[in-house]
């Protein structure tokens, strides 16, 4: 079952206490901003887990500590919410998000847009990049096309799903590509190596020279042999692995396998089926779907977050589970969840949540960042018979042939045993009665 959490209350803050003559020093702004920024309320649940949020407090408050000497003094607050914009990137489909040195990066599927015949064969043919110092700047970065298809001689559109990754210490980009000019759907993962030092240059990228199509064991006879998309990876008690979605006959499943990595775009075990699209969830819009995996580690867990069903109203993002010191390899060590963690009903103004990836923001919290497309362009019939109509494509058509998919961002709770929660909206995280907060300073003389 899903996990239902209420926001039940907050603790209250232990009360701080001071010296009167630290007060009275020249440094007494910048030890009591250090003081006061290791404050965190705390906010309890149903189930009994709990999450911190840091607290932004009143500088008028702060600025009348201890001028009246010894004494109590109370310093007004409010949590400091992760709250993100509506849409955090117009038009960009399957994003991924990693902190590395400082900096968030983003990348995502550059669109086509379908309806628009001046601009038939645009799009799903680059990999872009942006970067920022924080998750909500990636909204005005500057976004930078690293890599074209009509560079290559070895990847072809369509190209989907990038993801930037350092293995073994050397950026790549994961990525979707078709493996000739005249099939479009005959796609592959494949890598690209990063063999300069500004991943934001072009010239780092490189070309051909610098890419990699996804390579099986010579007798392996299920990886990279069908339509295989939606690559990530990830390292684990120092093993490194990959996991897909490949569709062998008509359903999409992910596989994992483990990679060298010295040479990342080559498998060293088979290919193991992990999930297959059995619940009612997962085969809705005319198709039996598992894709996009995203990976969490939380707790002792390993979790593998994907997504599900059409890439319309429909979409949605289940989960699989492994204790973390499972064999990974090993199909029965994964656990799938019966309902989804995140569906179009947890929204009142966007549908198709899914293909995600987790970062962590600036407080250490983690981040969902995935795609959803507005109500109105829901691309097909919603629980109450609507017909989204985006103006790209008409109702019922492909989903893939519009730009309306836009990337987001929310905050992640955790359940009391470590399940990850999505669904959860702002004001159900944290109630508005708790957010502001008052903090008791004691001067002693």
């Amino acid at each position: 079952m899903r996990k239902q959490l209420v926001n039940t209350g907050v603790l209250e803050l232990p009360a701080v206490r001071l010296r009167a003559e630290a007060i009275q020093k020249e440094e007494r702004a910048g030890e009591l901003a250090a003081l006061l920024n290791k404050q965190r309320l705390v906010a309890c649940y149903s189930d009994g887990s709990k999450k911190s949020y840091r607290i932004r407090f009143r500088e008028d408050d702060i600025a009348k500590i201890g001028a009246q000497g010894a004494g109590v003094y109370e310093v007004r607050g409010t949590a400091v919410f992760p709250e993100y914009p509506e849409i955090l990137i117009e038009q960009r489909a399957d994003p991924y998000v990693i902190r590395a040195d400082g900096w968030y990066y983003f990348t995502a599927s550059y669109p086509v847009c379908g309806m628009r015949e001046n601009e038939q064969g645009v799009g799903y043919d680059r990999i872009v990049l942006r970067r920022a110092r924080s998750i909500g700047e990636l909204a005005a970065a500057k976004e930078v096309t690293i890599w074209h298809q009509k560079d290559s001689k070895k990847a072809f559109r369509f190209i989907w799903a990038p993801e930037l990754h350092c293995i073994n210490g050397k950026w790549c980009i994961l990525f979707t590509a078709g493996t000739s000019a005249d099939n479009v759907w005959g796609i592959r993962p494949h890598l690209l190596e990063c063999k300069g030092g500004d991943l934001m240059n072009p010239a780092s990228w490189g070309t051909d020279e610098n890419l990699h199509r996804m390579e099986a064991l010579p007798e392996e006879m299920t990886a990279f042999r069908h339509f295989s998309l939606d690559m990530t990876y990830f390292e684990h008690n120092g093993r490194h692995y990959v996991v897909w979605a490949e569709v062998p006959e008509q359903d999409s499943n992910l596989y994992i396998a483990e990679i060298d990595p010295e040479e990342p775009w080559r498998l060293k075990s088979a290919a193991v089926q992990i999930s297959a699209p059995e619940y009612g969830w997962e085969r809705r819009g005319g198709v039996q779907v598992n894709e996009g995996p995203a990976v969490l580690f939380h707790g002792r867990k390993v979790y593998l977050a994907f997504s599900a069903s059409a890439v319309d109203y429909n979409y949605c993002v289940g989960m699989l589970e492994a204790p973390a010191d499972a064999n990974l390899l090993d199909a029965s060590s994964w656990k799938k969840h019966s309902e989804p963690l995140l569906m179009s009903s947890d929204f009142t103004n966007q549908c198709g949540p899914g293909h995600n990836s987790f970062t962590t923001d600036e407080n250490g919290n983690v981040v969902l960042v995935y795609h959803a497309r507005p109500y109105e362009c829901s691309n097909a019939q919603d629980a109450s018979g609507h017909y989204g109509d985006c103006g790209y494509t008409k109702p019922g058509e492909h989903g893939l042939s519009d730009p309306c998919r836009h990337a987001r961002a929310k905050s992640v709770n955790f359940a009391a045993d470590g399940t990850p929660v999505l669904h959860l909206a702002p004001c159900e995280e944290l109630l508005d009665a708790y957010r502001d907060v008052v903090l008791c300073v004691i001067v002693e003389a």
